[in-house]
């Protein structure tokens, strides 16, 4: 998808872009993962990927997730409604290294 640019957005309308970007992301990690005879050991995406890079602090704030509480049981890769990169882990490959950290 298009690089979000450093206007402000709705919540909704950053989930939009999101899921969009996410969607790319799963069709290349499946093609990735079929390229190699076992499957993928490792599937690198593009650093910030998946919302974009241009933004400022209050820009990139729709985009933003809480972190879990580390009291809560949860197993990410068997969650793919709220876990999403890591439940394709779980099918695609072993490992992958999303950068969405600026």
């Amino acid at each position: 998808g298009s690089p979000a640019g450093p206007e402000t957005v709705s919540p909704e309308d950053a989930l939009a872009l999101m899921n969009k970007n996410m969607d790319i992301l799963e069709g290349a990690i499946k093609e990735a993962a079929q390229q190699v005879r076992d499957g993928a050991h490792i599937i690198v995406t593009p650093e910030d990927g998946i919302y974009g890079w241009v933004f400022t602090r209050e820009a990139i704030y729709p985009y933003l997730e809480d972190i879990p509480d580390p009291e809560v049981n949860w197993i990410p890769c068997t969650d793919p409604t709220r876990f999403f990169i890591s439940s394709l882990v779980r099918n695609a490959c072993h490992h992958i290294l999303a950068c969405p950290i600026p």
